[in-house]
């Protein structure tokens, strides 16, 4: 499935073996989406003040946003932002504190986190998020470690990993999660 935003702020999203099917966002942000300009928003609680940190779209419109790096270190956190309020969201599992990782909605709905530093090396790893939880995956082939690197869903609904910096240098190798 690919989705795609209409005119209304309405997320619509179809395959090649479904009809069309219009997912709708959030009041607030589907308001503020036809606005041309930055607007701040004043949330009561929010996550630490980070840099590095990863955020994607789930699959109900909600943006999570997981680790990055602040004046206490590396974080391990995940955030939901439902379009008005940030909750910090309560896993058994998830993955270790980092920054310099990146996320992508996957076809399937879920959030897939690649790889970042946690301040003794690169990561390698790989989690998905299914809306409530976080799962690693162990896939057979995976890139190498690396941090600073881009991801971003394709036409076809998979997710496009490319370049980055590992131990060994800056990388400029193309991966597709599918």
């Amino acid at each position: 499935m690919f989705l795609k935003r209409t005119g209304t702020g309405a997320l619509v999203g179809s395959a090649l073996w479904a009809a069309p099917q219009v997912l709708t966002a959030p009041a607030a942000f589907a308001a503020a989406s036809n606005d041309p300009t930055w607007t701040r928003r004043f949330p009561t609680t929010s996550p630490t003040p980070r840099i590095a940190h990863a955020m994607a779209t789930d699959a109900a419109g909600n943006i999570i946003l997981n680790g990055g790096a602040g004046s206490t270190g590396y974080c391990g956190d995940t955030w939901m932002w439902d379009g008005t309020t940030w909750a910090q969201q309560s896993t058994t599992t998830s993955p270790t504190p980092r920054s310099g990782h990146t996320m992508d909605t996957h076809i399937t709905g879920n959030i897939v986190l690649y790889g970042g530093t946690d301040g003794t090396g690169y990561r390698g790893d790989t989690w998905l998020w299914n809306g409530t939880t976080w799962t690693e995956s162990f896939p057979t082939t995976s890139p190498p470690p690396r941090g600073s690197h881009a991801m971003a869903t394709g036409a076809a609904g998979n997710i496009i990993l490319y370049g980055g910096v590992s131990t060994s240098g800056d990388l400029g190798d193309t991966w597709i999660w599918s």
